[in-house]
């Protein structure tokens, strides 16, 4: 795990601005963008969805489809949890807000761009990888990865998308720190859970951590232990358990505990995410997670909801192949 400008600015707040116009809040039953209160605007859960943006070709779409689509499957994924429960039933929700749909978005434009394969590693699996060939790989693998993480009682595709961009499903990608493996596993904590590691471990001289189905089982371990003990196993703990998964659960804690001061049950990713990037205040007790997270965490979640998101509709995007999850 690695603890890892119309012109041009005016077209796009033009975009967004439409697009956040036509999703104006209504009733729970209506596919749509709420105003922010104070911290977070919530995307609701689509129970309408548009039939020409799910039969479109995401290159066929509008600048205000591809928005509806993406915020559409990014809570999709959030729904494969159940929801936390609410005292007085009108507690936050913890679909996707704007500011995460336009980060998922970029990630998914950036993958669109991945056409050409980069030179490949000596094994024949180099990070950078086209879209395509990362898509036929994780053909491979999908089961395996899935069922590990069915069998802890956790969705499938939670096991799936964490090698697609941790690895890009290559079975024993080595990261320059060390780390290894499709979950990039370093050997302290794959050890930890279950693997038989090897510091000295490569590419060329291998651990339990390039082995795909033991390495599965590890990652889900992982996720078991951070969804049931410190997050929540649930739609609201799912993104922070996620992003833990990157910025490091010590990390995690810390920026809750920094920006939760209310001590709010149902306090949100979404809401941490804007938080900590609209107004990173360091300390020193604070300062390292801070900018562990504004450089690369607050990346992660939705790189991860954009491979997810491609994954699951290869079609759309123009890759004629299954959902890596079927």
């Amino acid at each position: 795990m690695r603890s890892r400008l119309i012109s041009g600015l005016s077209l796009l707040t033009m975009t967004f601005s439409i697009f956040v116009s036509s999703c104006a809040a209504v009733p729970a039953s209506s596919n749509n963008i709420t105003p922010e209160s104070e911290n977070s605007t919530d995307v609701q859960k689509s129970k309408d969805k548009s039939p020409q943006s799910e039969d479109l070709k995401y290159a066929q779409m509008s600048e205000e489809e591809k928005l509806r689509f993406i915020a559409d499957k990014s809570n999709e994924f959030l729904g494969l949890f159940p929801e936390r429960n609410k005292i007085n039933g009108d507690g936050a929700k913890p679909y996707i807000d704007g500011d995460g749909l336009k980060a998922v978005k970029q990630h998914v434009d950036s993958y669109l761009k991945r056409t050409v394969p980069a030179a490949s590693t000596p094994a024949g699996c180099g990070f950078r990888d086209s879209l395509a060939n990362i898509l036929k790989r994780g053909e491979m693998y999908a089961t395996d990865l899935g069922s590990a993480f069915v069998n802890k009682g956790l969705p499938a595709p939670l096991g799936i998308y964490i090698p697609m961009i941790e690895a890009e499903f290559c079975p024993c990608l080595q990261a320059p720190t060390g780390p290894l493996g499709m979950f990039q596993f370093t050997a302290t904590t794959g050890a930890d859970f279950g693997l038989k590691t090897n510091k000295e471990a490569s590419t060329q001289d291998p651990d339990d951590r390039c082995n795909p189905k033991l390495s599965a089982d590890a990652a889900a371990s992982w996720f078991k232990k951070m969804l049931d003990a410190d997050f929540g196993n649930d739609a609201i703990g799912s993104p922070f358990a996620i992003s833990a998964y990157n910025s490091g659960v010590g990390n995690m804690k810390k920026l809750i505990r920094l920006k939760n001061t209310a001590k709010v049950a149902d306090f949100t990713y979404w809401t941490l995410r804007k938080s900590v990037l609209s107004s990173p205040r360091s300390d020193a007790a604070n300062k390292l997670a801070i900018e562990q997270f504004v450089v690369e965490g607050s990346k992660y979640f939705p790189k991860f909801l954009a491979a997810f998101i491609i994954g699951e509709n290869p079609k759309v995007f123009g890759i004629e192949m299954e959902p890596l999850s079927k």
